[in-house]
């Protein structure tokens, strides 16, 4: 006897028999919201980093305001157009399993190009308003001569974490479209700059989290401080070590991709790469597992100032890489 696959929107098929558009629907808004994963964390920092100026009467530069309007627009677009074109133009929408980009398929060809349009207006819409705001952070200036603060080391460590988030899955985009357009006539798979992109995409998924609980982190200073404090010297200093870790990483990987025929990941995402000189192959062994070191003990010191921290110690003083910075100005 055949078994029977459930169905969660069974009921609606038998009712109104739009069981399977819907479904198909929220499999296709899920798939892509991951972007948002990253993006809210861009905008807590962006926020945090004003909040001070704020007091004094000033906002976000007006072209700040259109790019978070423009990277919001484009993820509202994407999300009604894969509404509207599985339950209203009997298309299709189908999620790359690689980049989790949402294409749609219509039978109207004519339709077809206005839809294609519309998915690149929308991927232009988001990556240019994300790097605008990301611009806007370092370039704002306090109005009616109030001093601009600096911008913290939870803001940079955030920013870089979502540089590399980004990137990666633009470099996606970009690539599987070429291939897309080529009919397939260019196998990607063949070029080591693609191998390279899809390495590194496995060390991005502690992004989102690490930027989280960053955000987390300085929050609760600025709660408990009137506005006023910062993380701990020493967490500031862990937020860099795990962020640096992850970067290095993501370097390894693109680099070593360039330069070898295969690279290879654990299910960590840790770079594993296997050379024929035994000495580079140690060496890669061994910063393989000091980033990982460098990563986790990051986390857990960062975790463990959040809930030791207190008005008094969180006054963001101490920092070894802050000093540096200082020294060095």
């Amino acid at each position: 006897m055949p078994r029977i696959k459930p169905h969660f929107f069974s009921g609606l098929d038998v009712f109104w028999g739009w069981g399977a558009p819907v479904e198909l629907v929220l499999e296709s808004v899920v798939s892509f919201s991951f972007v948002l994963h990253m993006l809210l964390p861009m905008s807590s920092v962006c926020s945090m980093h004003l909040m001070r100026t704020l007091q004094h009467g000033a906002e976000p530069q007006a072209w700040a305001q259109h790019c978070m309007y423009a990277a919001t627009g484009a993820l509202c677009l994407t999300t009604v157009m894969a509404i509207i074109v599985p339950c209203l133009l009997g298309g299709v929408s189908k999620t790359n399993p690689t980049t989790k980009e949402v294409t749609f398929e219509v039978s109207n060809q004519m339709l077809g190009y206005v839809m294609l349009a519309l998915r690149f207006l929308c991927m232009l819409g988001f990556y240019a308003g994300v790097a605008g705001v990301i611009y806007s952070i370092f370039s704002f200036q306090a109005p009616n001569g109030n001093p601009t603060l600096p911008v913290s080391q939870t803001v940079h460590c955030v920013v870089t974490l979502a540089i590399q988030f980004f990137f990666i899955y633009a470099a996606l985009i970009v690539c599987l479209t070429v291939s897309e357009v080529s009919e397939g006539q260019i196998p990607l798979e063949t070029y080591r700059f693609y191998s390279a992109i899809e390495a590194a995409k496995s060390t991005i998924p502690f992004a989102p989290m690490l930027a989280i609980l960053f955000v987390t982190t300085r929050m609760y200073a600025l709660l408990i401080t009137d506005n006023k404090g910062a993380p701990q010297g020493w967490v500031q200093d862990a937020m860099y070590m795990s962020t640096w870790s992850l970067l290095i990483s993501f370097i390894t990987c693109l680099v070593a991709g360039m330069l070898m025929d295969n690279v290879e990941t654990d299910e960590d995402g840790r770079v594993i790469n296997k050379f024929e000189h035994g000495y580079i192959d140690i060496g890669m062994n061994v910063l393989r597992y000091l980033m990982m070191l460098l990563l986790y003990g990051g986390i857990i010191t960062v975790i463990v100032g959040l809930f030791v921290m207190t008005p008094e110690t969180a006054s963001g003083t101490g920092s070894v890489v802050a000093s540096v910075n200082n020294a060095r100005k």
